[in-house]
């Protein structure tokens, strides 16, 4: 049904204003009107009113649902206000995320992903009780079982165990502790009178004439128990009858004697000297083996394929038979390390070539190197103790 309302004619009285309590004629709010709100004599079509109210929600929060923060959904065209609660965990855009977090859009994401329009709400930190106690709590011992008695009122007999050295030795006495201390306690904190009986773990021994008087009737088990101050070259262990000690002393008397080869130290012997017996001088002496006999040089056979570097010989003699898939280069230990009347013997068995290079500036026949160019060939040198020589 329409409804026409006339002007009304002349005499006639005028409608008047509706109000909230009075009928009567109202009239279409302006836009600023409708958007202040405060004029209730005039009325909004219904499409002013929608704008009003579309404008007034916007950036309110709108539940999307749950989030997978394990396998994320696309949020590149969320909006302002859009809410999720995160329904498995998992790491996302540089947050971790625990079940029950709120991820909230704090700006429309406009097609690009920002990091930095994604919230975190964190529902995940609230303590329920501490210890069986809420609100602010503050704990005592006897809120925990068992601390109370051990911590407050208890002995040493209440532990499993025994405390470590750093508890007794900062904080109490030995008086604290039921039993004999270690070793320890009594070398740090204590006397030997701490200690009932007598020690019989003593270690080390010196020359002092006083080292007995303090433990009487010990003696000295073996050599392993005497520990020499600053002994000189060419001294021995002696036994001081007047003190009652082992000491170390200068040998007087001439050894006229040697028990076992052990015995001999030789003075920078050169590689292969024996020990040899001197009846003029009456002592052992390192010297340059002679005559025959003697051991077996030792002997390397191989094919290598890089060149060979010698390392420092324990004969008078090495063999070298080389089978080389490419030319190789050996390179010689020095002459003085070989010591004089040192021999190599090198062989070359292929066909490509195998150069002897000495060490140094060291030479062979005065060449600074010597090939071995043909199958078969092979040479034998022997040093002087600074140069080599073919022979």
């Amino acid at each position: 049904m329409s409804v026409l309302f006339l002007p009304p004619s002349a005499g006639a009285a005028s409608v008047p204003d509706a109000t909230e309590t009075v009928s009567g004629k109202i009239r279409i709010a302006t836009s600023a009107e409708a958007t202040a709100g405060t004029n209730d004599l005039t009325a909004m079509t219904p499409a002013k009113t929608k704008s009003v109210v579309d404008a007034a929600v916007v950036g309110g929060v709108t539940y999307q649902g749950t989030f997978d923060a394990s396998a994320p959904a696309d949020l590149s065209n969320a909006t302002k206000g859009d809410l999720y609660i995160i329904s498995v965990a998992g790491t996302y855009q540089g947050q971790t995320w625990a079940v029950g977090d709120h991820l909230l859009i704090n700006a429309d994401m406009g097609g690009t992903l920002d990091p930095a329009k994604i919230d975190k709400v964190d529902n995940t930190d609230s303590v329920t009780s501490v210890a069986g106690r809420t609100g602010a709590v503050t704990l005592s011992t006897a809120d925990i079982s068992g601390l109370a008695t051990v911590a407050s009122t208890g002995a040493y007999s209440d532990l499993t165990g025994a405390p470590t050295l750093a508890t007794v030795a900062t904080t109490g006495a030995y008086s604290d502790l039921t039993g004999t201390p270690t070793l320890a306690t009594v070398a740090t904190t204590g006397a030997y009178s701490d200690l009932s009986g007598t020690p019989t773990n003593v270690s080390t021994f010196t020359n002092d004439a006083g080292y007995l008087t303090a433990i009487t009737g010990e003696s000295v088990g073996d050599l392993s128990d005497v520990t020499l101050t600053t002994p000189s070259a060419g001294q021995a262990l002696v036994y001081n009858g007047t003190l009652s000690v082992f000491e170390n002393s200068t040998i007087t008397a001439t050894v006229s004697a040697l028990n076992d080869i052990g015995d001999v130290s030789a003075a920078a012997p050169n590689n292969g000297d024996v020990i040899a017996y001197n009846s003029t001088s009456g002592d052992w002496e390192a010297t340059a083996q002679s005559g025959g006999g003697g051991s077996a040089p030792s002997v390397t056979v191989s094919s290598p394929s890089a060149d060979q570097t010698l390392t420092s010989p324990s004969g008078i003699e090495e063999v070298y038979i080389y089978t080389p898939s490419t030319a190789i280069t050996v390179n010689l230990v020095a002459a003085a390390t070989c010591g004089s009347g040192f021999k190599y013997q090198i062989k070359n068995r292929s066909t490509n070539t195998v150069t002897i290079d000495p060490n140094g500036s060291e030479t062979i026949d005065g060449a600074s190197t010597f090939s071995l160019s043909t199958q078969e060939a092979s040479v034998t040198l022997i040093t002087d103790g600074s140069s080599w020589f073919i022979i």
